[in-house]
């Protein structure tokens, strides 16, 4: 791939003409007085949408395809290059060389930030990629976060996909800005702000926050409709589609290169896997859950609060966003609350620490308020029963958390370089992932699916 040339001249023409298009629909607007005062924002989302549905069909649905990134899907005054950053070779200062070699290329109010005066400093606590605080010392002081991507995480998702919603997202002001983009990473805007921590989730406040802000990017479908093909392919069953034979393939070398793992691994037996995730998917299609733009991986470390007198919540690190089902997003925010990825044993995680009813209805009564909020329906009478349906639904998505990043950890274990017990990780996400699954038998009548929790306790995670 090439630092864009003629690619940039031709988006820069579309641009134009999509702007010459914008003015002209503001001019009629302004000659359309007393008529729809809404009518030129609805003609705006029109052609957002249009431009949406136009990239869409660009972007790959399969993993196996080409992995290097489409330049369709990368804004376009954002630099791309083909360097490639190795961090199993490159230390020290010959890594800050690498680094300030692409800065100057692709950041022009960097130009002046010669080796001396730049800083790296890694971030503690990502578990896919390396990620780094990039600071320029000399005045005027100025920071940019630099991700480099992890090895064989090309297998879990695809980077077009990311870079797709990270351009639509931008367009929404949501997120980091795209600063530039190499052939396995990526400069970001640096973003004022601290990364929540595992007491953080836990603060009422904070929760609720939090589900605000879930609940926003889940209304994002609303902008951004799901075509008829990728409603039906919703994120969690496409990725444990892919990712089952590639945990079994992961946990056959495991196996054979280590004793105590094959010992591990065939007490868990993921071969008998897939029937229980079958089962599972019998289980579920029977949970009412709406298809909403999912964030699909938020835990603590993705969601950061800014330092200035706004203290507002952003959402970063969308590689695993996409269409999925709302019981899905939600329940896997509630399982990171058992985890504590800084601690000595990051890998080990908490049941204790699950939230309690009495935490989780807060949150959900916060994110229905949004909802209603939204749509104007404040007061709602029928709140009682509309919170509970709500509990029960992410209640029975738990377990599909449990599988999907059971999965992930599996596949992880095998290939990651990052310093993080990735098998263990898997193994408790299969392990909470099956007794959830034990614990809800099935009551069919003709018009209603009911559970029935044998063991009358959270069983998902406990």
């Amino acid at each position: 791939m090439s630092v864009l040339t003629d690619s940039t001249s031709e988006a820069n023409m579309v641009y134009k003409k999509r702007v010459k298009k914008l003015g002209s629909l503001l001019t009629n607007a302004l000659e359309r007085t007393g008529t729809d005062k809404a009518w030129p924002l609805k003609q705006l989302r029109k052609m957002i949408i249009r431009r949406k549905t136009m990239t869409r069909q660009r972007i790959p649905q399969d993993d196996t395809s080409e992995s290097d990134v489409s330049e369709s899907d990368i804004p376009y005054d954002v630099p791309v290059s083909d360097v490639t950053i190795d961090l199993t070779h490159l230390k020290g200062d010959d890594l800050k060389r690498t680094v300030l070699s692409l800065i100057h290329a692709q950041l022009p109010d960097w130009k002046d930030v010669t080796l001396p005066y730049l800083t790296l400093e890694r971030v503690s606590g990502a578990l896919t990629n390396a990620v780094f605080y990039v600071t320029a010392t000399t005045p005027p002081e100025r920071k940019v976060l630099l991700r480099i991507y992890g090895v064989g995480v090309e297998q879990l998702f695809q980077r077009e996909r990311e870079l797709h919603w990270l351009r639509l997202l931008s367009q929404l002001n949501i997120g980091a800005q795209l600063r530039g983009v190499f052939a396995n990473g990526r400069f970001e805007q640096y973003l004022d702000s601290a990364t929540l921590t595992k007491e953080d989730i836990r603060d009422p406040a904070t929760s609720v926050h939090i589900a605000q802000r879930l609940c926003e990017l889940h209304n994002i479908v609303d902008t951004f409709p799901p075509s008829a093909e990728e409603k039906s392919r919703p994120e969690v069953w496409t990725n444990i589609g892919k990712w089952y034979p590639l945990a079994v393939e992961s946990a056959q070398e495991l196996a054979r290169k280590d004793e105590t793992k094959r010992t591990v691994l065939e007490k868990l037996d993921v071969e008998k896997l897939w029937g229980e995730i079958e089962e599972m998917k019998r289980v579920l299609a029977g949970v009412w859950s709406p298809i909403v733009f999912g964030h699909n991986d938020a835990q603590y470390g993705n969601i950061l609060r800014l330092k200035d007198h706004t203290h507002e919540l952003v959402v970063v690190d969308f590689e695993y966003a996409g269409y999925n089902y709302r019981g899905f997003d939600i329940s896997n925010h509630f399982c990171e609350w058992m985890a504590d990825y800084h601690s000595s044993t990051p890998a080990e995680l908490h049941p204790d620490r699950y939230p309690t009813r009495n935490e989780q209805m807060r949150f959900l009564n916060a994110y229905l308020d949004a909802q209603d909020a939204k749509h104007g329906q404040l007061n709602d009478p029928d709140r009682k029963s509309a919170l509970e349906s709500l509990r029960r639904e992410c209640e029975a998505w738990a377990m599909a958390s449990h599988a999907l990043w059971g999965l992930w950890g599996l596949i992880q274990a095998s290939q990651s370089e990052i310093e993080f017990d990735y098998l263990r990780y898997g193994v408790q996400r299969i392990e909470m992932f099956r007794k959830g699954l034990e614990a809800y038998s099935l009551v069919y009548t003709p018009s209603i699916f009911l559970f029935h929790n044998r063991s009358h306790r959270q069983v998902h995670c406990k």
